[in-house]
């Protein structure tokens, strides 16, 4: 896999796969997943971790997820993800209460 094309299609068909989400979809053009709201989806595959801590601190409405996959990388599950806390602690306490809830 070498384009950046292919990496972001893969990105999305991963999470896709991974999360039964159908409605994914690669938007070459924006470098980004569309993705149900709230989530934003960012897709790098620089190099340089420059790109991937700009990502990162793009402000956007909705829960912000940056997603890195660049060719030092083996396969998309090595794929790194980034966000901010303010994004991150929702999801958290998301799956906190799903988690407890089934421990009940």
């Amino acid at each position: 896999m070498g384009g950046r094309t292919d990496k972001g299609r893969a990105v999305t068909n991963y999470l896709t796969g991974s999360t039964g989400i159908p409605s994914l979809l690669w938007d070459g053009n924006r470098g980004s997943i569309d993705a149900p709201r709230p989530y934003v989806i960012s897709v790098t595959t620089a190099r340089k971790l420059q790109e991937f801590h700009d990502l990162i601190r793009e402000e956007h409405k909705g829960t912000h997820i940056a997603i890195r996959y660049d060719r030092g990388m083996d396969s998309v599950a090595d794929a790194w993800v980034g966000m901010t806390l303010h994004n991150f602690a929702p999801l958290l306490q998301t799956h906190y209460e799903i988690t407890r809830r089934g421990n009940e």
